[in-house]
C-alpha cells in the first residue's frame, strides 16, 4: 500500500475513531494535526455518495437544506480563527501554571482516559445544551433542519464553542496536556459526522457501546418521547449509566418544536437569542426571569425544571417541511458558489495567527458575506441581487491579491465564475430596478 492510500485510509477509518494511537502522540509544545481539515474532503464525499443512495431509494434529499446546513458549518469555522481560538486560551494557561499532575503525552493509558473523559465532557455539555435555554439557545441550529443525512451534521453553531470550553477545564487542572485534550476534541467532533444518516439502520450488538445513527435519529427527533435523550458523543454508555437513553422505535420526525422557516444564516444562528431576549422581560419576578435563562427551553411557571411533557406540540410527521420553491439552477449556483469557498476557508484556517488583525477582519467579513449570501439568495430576500453583485465583485478584487497561492488553471476559472456570476446579478438587479419603476409609474 503506497503512503498516499496509506494515508487517506487512515483519514477515512479516523471518523470511526479507529486510530494508530501512538502517530497520535504530540508533544505539548506542538500543536496537533488539523483532523478536522484533513477530514472535510471526506465529509464531502460521503456527502455525495448518501444522497446518491437516497435518490435511489426513491426519497428526497433537499440540495438547498444541505447547502445552508455546509454554509453554517463554514460559519463556525470562520468565526473560531477570527477569535483566533481563544476558547482554548484557558486550558493552556492553566495547564501551564496550575496543573496537579503531569500525565505522560506519549502514553497509550494516558491517550485512552483522555479520550474516556473528552466523551464524558461532552455528554454533559451536551445536556446542558438541551436543558439550559440560553445555551440551547445556541444548540438548537444543529437540530434547525428538518432532514437528517450527513449534512446535517455541520449545521453547527457560530456561539456554542464559546459555551463549552469551561467543561473541560478540570482536565488541564489533572494535566492532560493541551496537544492530547485537542487531539481527542477534534476526534470526538470527526467521530459524530457519520452518526447522521438514515442509510445505517443498526450496528447489532454494537448499539450497547457505541453512539450509532440509531441512537442520534432518536437524539434529533422532535416526538415528545424522543426529547432529551441521547445526548452521547462516542459511547452511548453515558446515557445508560445517567437515564436518558432511548431506543429508535417509531421513525423520528426531524426539526426543532417550533421550525425555523428560513435559509437565512443569521436567522438560524439568533432565531432563540432573539426569542429570550424578547420573552425574558416578560416573566414576572427577577426568579423567572433567571429561571427562564438556566431552565429548560421548555419551562414555564409552576412547572419543574424541564418544562411539562405533556403540555408539548406533537409533531405531525406527515407536515410539510420548509421549502422557499426556489429553482434549481438557483440551488446548484448557491452549491457552486460555496464549494468555491472551501479553498479560501481552509486557506485562513491554516494563515489566521500569520495575519494582521485588519487582515483578519476582512478576509473573515468577507467569507461571512458570501455565506450569508447563500441563504440569501435560497430565501429570496429582495437585497440578495445587489449583495450578491457587491460579494462577487468583491471576491474578484480578493483573488488578484491572493490567487498566486491557487494553480493558475484554478484562478482562471475562478474569474470566469465570478464574472460571469456578477454579468448575472447586474442583469437581475437592472431588470429589479425597472420592474419597481413601472410599479412606480
Amino acid at each position: 500500500m503506497g503512503p498516499d492510500v496509506g494515508k487517506y485510509v487512515e483519514q477515512v477509518l479516523g471518523m470511526f475513531y479507529i486510530r494508530n494511537v501512538t502517530a497520535s502522540f504530540v508533544p505539548p509544545t506542538k500543536d496537533p494535526p488539523n483532523y478536522i481539515e484533513q477530514a472535510l474532503p471526506w465529509f464531502f464525499v460521503f456527502i455525495a455518495i448518501e444522497a446518491v443512495l437516497i435518490r435511489l431509494k426513491g426519497r428526497k434529499w433537499d440540495l438547498a437544506d444541505a447547502t445552508v446546513s455546509t454554509s453554517q458549518g463554514l460559519a463556525q469555522e470562520v468565526v473560531r480563527y477570527t477569535l483566533r481560538g481563544c476558547e482554548g486560551w484557558a486550558y493552556v494557561y492553566i495547564w501551564q501554571h496550575y496543573r496537579w499532575f503531569d500525565v505522560p503525552w506519549d502514553s497509550p493509558v494516558s491517550f485512552w482516559f483522555t479520550m474516556l473523559a473528552v466523551d464524558l465532557g461532552y455528554y454533559w455539555f451536551h445536556r446542558a445544551s438541551h436543558e439550559v435555554n440560553l445555551v440551547w439557545a445556541s444548540h438548537q441550529v444543529h437540530h434547525s433542519s428538518e432532514y437528517y443525512n450527513l449534512a446535517t451534521a455541520l449545521r453547527q453553531s457560530v456561539v456554542q464553542q464559546y459555551f463549552s470550553w469551561c467543561v473541560y477545564l478540570p482536565l488541564a487542572f489533572l494535566g492532560v496536556a493541551p496537544s492530547m485534550f485537542f487531539t481527542h476534541s477534534q476526534f470526538n467532533l470527526v467521530y459524530q459526522f457519520w452518526i447522521h444518516t438514515e442509510v445505517v439502520k443498526s450496528l447489532g450488538p454494537l448499539e450497547h457501546v457505541l453512539n450509532t445513527p440509531s441512537h442520534h435519529r432518536v437524539h434529533h427527533g422532535s416526538n415528545v418521547k424522543y426529547l432529551d435523550k441521547n445526548y452521547a458523543g462516542v459511547l452511548i454508555i453515558w446515557d445508560r449509566l445517567f437515564g436518558t437513553f432511548c431506543w429508535e422505535e417509531e421513525t423520528p420526525t426531524y426539526g426543532l418544536v417550533h421550525n425555523i422557516e428560513s435559509y437565512n444564516l443569521w436567522t438560524i444562528q439568533l432565531a432563540h437569542f432573539r426569542w429570550i431576549a424578547s420573552d425574558v422581560p416578560q416573566q414576572v419576578g427577577w426568579r423567572n426571569k433567571l429561571r427562564r435563562l438556566v431552565c429548560g427551553p421548555g419551562w414555564v411557571p409552576g412547572t419543574g425544571r424541564l418544562g411539562d411533557p405533556s403540555t408539548f406540540p406533537e409533531p405531525d410527521p406527515a407536515r410539510r417541511r420548509f421549502d422557499t420553491g426556489r429553482p434549481l439552477w438557483l440551488q446548484l449556483y448557491a452549491t457552486l458558489h460555496l464549494l468555491l469557498l472551501l479553498a479560501p476557508s481552509v486557506t485562513f484556517a491554516q494563515q489566521h495567527l500569520a495575519l494582521p488583525p485588519l487582515g483578519v477582519l476582512l478576509y473573515s467579513g468577507q467569507l461571512l458575506l458570501a455565506l450569508s449570501c447563500v441563504g440569501w439568495l435560497l430565501d429570496g430576500a429582495g437585497w440578495a441581487p445587489l449583495a450578491e453583485l457587491v460579494r462577487c465583485a468583491l471576491a474578484l478584487v480578493s483573488l488578484a491579491w491572493v490567487g498566486g497561492q491557487y494553480p493558475a488553471a484554478a484562478v482562471t476559472a475562478g474569474r470566469a465564475v465570478l464574472a460571469g456570476s456578477m454579468l448575472l446579478w447586474l442583469g437581475a438587479v437592472s431588470l429589479g430596478d425597472g420592474k419597481a419603476k413601472t410599479k412606480a409609474q
